[in-house]
């Protein structure tokens, strides 16, 4: 049977063969004019790596086998037998096991930064690499570049993801701006919390993504209520947003720190430290450092606000 004698197929799932190619669905790879049975196997496993990098299905070998074996007129055991040959030869490869058809996640810009987040939260951000990061979702690390421009824009991906659940966090809280910048500065501290390792992706870059813009429409939306005065409104959150990264940051050094050794004259220090470090839980600083903050700025910048 020639390529071009060969009976059409239907569904997503076939395999068609013809004089210029072979196809899944949407994906498909040429066939030079002249070609040796080897040719054809090698264009099906590479069809097969282009399919798995676009999260298509699994692809079901054992239905393409009677196909591929008519191309190149050979049993479907002994082409069974070659492409085992050569995917484990010159394609480098895979395993190719019988294998059923089930649906997989297809990949997003979405998708792509949800893993490279697990990947920070689990290794660290300077663990985090194209290349591993395609090993975690099954798919080669130039899929990649189908969803996110480079690193620096997968980045700003994991970055948009914090932000947003730092807004799924907040979400629409009513009261008046010191209770929704109470509440807005809880969600930010608790998100930093959970991911310490990607979080410096928020205090080391300016917030000029799309998330980073919505997180500050809603930065807006808090002050609308105390000024009209936008430069007012930006004094009002530099204050807040200084102490917030500040507190962050000298939360993740003092967990580093060893604890000095007592020194003879300084036992008042000693008990001060120890109060500091030990007294004082985080969630207790954290909320009377934000109410002496809010109070501050209440007086200074909206005392008209204030609850008489």
């Amino acid at each position: 049977m020639s390529l071009i004698d060969l009976p059409p197929s239907s569904g997503e799932q076939d395999l068609h063969v013809d004089s210029f190619g072979l196809s899944l669905g949407t994906v498909s790879v040429g066939l030079p004019l002249s070609c040796t049975s080897d040719t054809v196997l090698l264009r099906y496993l590479e069809l097969v790596r282009l399919c798995d990098g676009r999260g298509l299905d699994v692809i079901d070998l054992d239905s393409h086998l009677p196909v591929l074996a008519g191309a190149v007129t050979l049993e479907p055991d002994t082409g069974r037998t070659r492409l085992h040959q050569l995917a484990a030869g010159a394609v480098g490869g895979f395993t190719l096991a019988p294998m059923t058809v089930t649906q997989r996640e297809p990949l997003s810009r979405t998708r792509v930064a949800q893993a490279a987040l697990a990947l920070i939260d689990e290794r660290g951000l300077d663990q985090l690499s194209m290349r591993k990061l395609g090993a975690e979702l099954g798919v080669e690390a130039m899929s990649l570049y189908n969803h996110v421009a480079n690193k620096d824009d997968l980045l700003r991906a994991v970055a948009d993801l914090l932000y947003e659940r730092i807004l799924a966090d907040y979400g629409t809280p009513s009261g008046d701006w010191k209770t929704q910048a109470r509440a807005l500065a809880a969600s930010y501290v608790s998100v930093a919390a959970a991911h310490p390792h990607a979080f410096s992706l928020l205090l080391n870059r300016p917030p000029v993504s799309h998330g980073g813009l919505r997180f500050m429409d809603r930065v807006l939306t808090v002050f609308d209520e105390a000024t009209d005065d936008l430069h007012t409104a930006a004094l009002a959150f530099s204050v807040v947003a200084n102490w917030v990264v500040g507190m962050l940051t000298q939360t993740g050094e003092a967990d580093d720190q060893p604890t000095p050794p007592e020194e003879a004259g300084f036992e008042r220090v000693a008990a001060f430290r120890n109060e500091l470090m030990i007294g004082v839980t985080p969630e207790e600083a954290f909320a009377e450092g934000r109410e002496t903050v809010l109070t501050g700025i209440e007086t200074r910048y909206f005392p008209d606000s204030a609850p008489r």
